[in-house]
C-alpha cells in the first residue's frame, strides 16, 4: 500500500483539523444546511486522506515527482555544458531540490533555480586576439610602467598560443605589487579591455570583513544572493570573467563566523572551480583570469603568495607622472567636464607644481595629481562663467587652488612610499 509523505500528511492532518473546528463552530452558531455542508467537507477530506494514491497523484503534479517542472528543465539545459563533475554535481543538486517545490509558499528554491538557469555554466566564445591588439590598449591605458606592460605582454602571449591551440585562455594568477596610485587596477582593467573580457573589481578587504560579498550566503535565509563574482558572470552572460582582486594585503586574520580569507583565496587561485554559497555547487573559473593588487607583499599570507606571479609596479618619477598627467590625466578630465582644449590651458610650470605638490620628489603615485587637476579645473569653471574663456591655469593659479606647498601630499600611516627614481 503506497503511504503519503511526511509533510503531505502533516497538512492534510491540519486541513482535516480545521475542517472539525469549523465543523464545530457551525453547529453552535450556524444554520443547520451550513453545518451540513462543512460536514460533507469533512468526509471528503477524509476520504482523501484514506486514499493515499490518489492524494498522490494531486500532489506530485505540485511537487514535480512527475518530473522536472519548466524552471528544473531550464536549469538543467544550462549547466549540460559545464564539465563532467561539476555537472554530475549541479543535476543532483537539483533533482535533491525537486522535493522542496512541495511547498507553494518555498519561494527561495524557485529564486535558486532562476540563478541556476541563469549563470552560463559552458565555456565563453573565444574571440578573434591578437597580441599587438592587446599592447595597443595597454599603452593607450597608461604611459607609464614600460616593464609591468611587458611582464603582462609575456603572460598574455603564452595564454593566445594556448588558446590558438583549441586550449582554454590560461593566464596565471598575477599579483601587480606598488606604491598607491601608481595605476595598478588601471594594467589590470586594460588587460582585461585588450582580451574583450568582462571585468569585476573585487574587494578584498570587503570579502574579509562580510563573506557573503564574495562568498554569497546560504539559500535557506530570505533575499539570500549569490556572491559578486557569480553575479558578475550573470550579468557579463559569460564566463570570461577577469576578476581584479584588490588590495589583497589588506584582507586581515579572520572573520568571526567564516573561514579564513586565505582558504577562499587559496580556493579561487588553485582550483578550476569556486563554490558559491548559494548555489551550493562548483562552479567553472576555468575561462576566468585572476589579477590581484597590492601596496606591500609584508601582509600577504604565505600560501596565497605562492600562488601569485608577483610583477612590480614601482613609484613613478617625476618626468613618468608629468607624462602621464599630459598625455592621460588632463585629457581624461578635460573629456569628463565637457571642456574644450582650446578654453583652458595648462602651463608646464602649474603641471610640475601639481606633480611635486611643491616638494623635490613628491608623492610616487597620480591621485594627488588628478585630485589637484581636478581642482584646478573646478576652479577655472567658476571663475570663468560664461563669457570669460580662455582661462591659463598657471603656476600661482595652482597654488592659489591649492594651498601652501606640499598640502595636496597627506602622509599615509604605515605605508613610507618606497624609493622612486629621483631618490637613488
Amino acid at each position: 500500500m503506497p503511504t503519503i509523505p511526511r509533510t503531505a500528511r502533516n497538512r492534510a492532518d491540519s486541513t482535516w483539523q480545521r475542517q472539525v473546528n469549523q465543523v464545530r463552530h457551525a453547529s453552535l452558531g450556524q444554520s443547520a444546511g451550513a453545518g451540513e455542508r462543512l460536514r460533507n467537507r469533512v468526509l471528503e477530506v477524509g476520504s482523501a486522506i484514506s486514499q493515499p494514491g490518489s492524494y498522490q497523484s494531486e500532489t506530485r503534479h505540485r511537487s514535480g515527482d512527475a518530473g522536472p517542472g519548466p524552471l528544473e528543465r531550464r536549469a538543467r539545459r544550462a549547466v549540460a555544458p559545464a564539465p563532467p563533475q561539476i555537472r554530475r554535481t549541479a543535476l543532483a543538486a537539483l533533482s535533491a531540490a525537486r522535493s522542496a517545490l512541495l511547498d507553494p509558499d518555498d519561494r527561495r528554491t524557485a529564486e535558486w533555480l532562476t540563478w541556476m538557469a541563469a549563470v552560463p555554466w559552458g565555456r565563453g566564445k573565444m574571440p578573434d586576439l591578437t597580441l599587438d591588439a592587446v599592447s595597443k590598449v595597454l599603452e593607450s591605458a597608461h604611459g607609464a610602467h614600460s616593464g609591468a606592460k611587458e611582464a603582462l605582454l609575456d603572460r598574455v602571449a603564452g595564454a593566445l598560443h594556448l588558446a590558438s591551440l583549441g586550449r582554454p585562455l590560461r593566464i596565471p594568477a598575477v599579483l601587480l605589487v606598488g606604491p598607491p596610485g601608481t595605476g595598478k587596477t588601471t594594467l589590470a582593467v586594460a588587460v582585461a579591455n585588450g582580451l574583450q573580457m568582462a571585468c569585476e573589481v573585487i574587494s578584498a578587504p570587503a570579502a574579509s570583513d562580510d563573506p557573503a560579498y564574495l562568498q554569497g550566503s546560504d539559500r535557506q535565509y530570505t533575499h539570500s544572493l549569490p556572491g559578486i563574482l557569480i553575479r558578475a558572470v550573470r550579468s557579463a552572460g559569460t564566463t570570461r570573467i577577469l576578476g581584479v582582486l584588490d588590495e589583497i594585503d589588506k584582507i586581515g586574520g579572520r572573520t568571526s563566523w567564516s573561514a579564513s580569507p586565505t582558504a577562499w583565496l587559496l580556493e579561487l587561485l588553485g582550483s578550476d572551480a569556486w563554490t558559491d554559497r548559494y548555489l551550493g555547487v562548483g562552479y567553472p573559473t576555468v575561462d576566468m583570469v585572476f589579477v590581484a593588487t597590492a601596496n606591500s607583499l609584508d601582509q600577504i599570507p604565505p600560501p596565497v603568495l605562492d600562488r601569485l606571479d608577483v610583477i612590480p609596479v614601482p613609484g613613478l618619477c617625476i618626468d613618468e607622472r608629468m607624462e602621464v598627467a599630459r598625455s592621460h590625466l588632463w585629457p581624461r578630465l578635460l573629456d569628463e567636464y565637457g571642456l574644450d582644449p582650446l578654453r583652458i590651458e595648462l602651463d608646464q610650470d602649474a603641471l610640475a607644481f601639481l606633480v611635486t605638490g611643491g616638494e623635490p620628489s613628491g608623492d610616487a603615485g597620480l591621485r594627488p595629481v588628478s585630485r589637484g587637476l581636478q581642482r584646478c579645473i573646478c576652479r577655472a569653471i567658476r571663475q570663468a562663467g560664461q563669457d570669460r574663456w580662455p582661462v591659463l591655469i598657471s603656476k600661482d593659479f595652482a597654488r592659489e587652488v591649492l594651498g601652501t606647498p606640499g598640502a595636496m601630499q597627506p602622509r599615509r600611516a604605515g605605508f613610507n612610499g618606497g624609493v622612486t627614481r629621483d631618490e637613488r
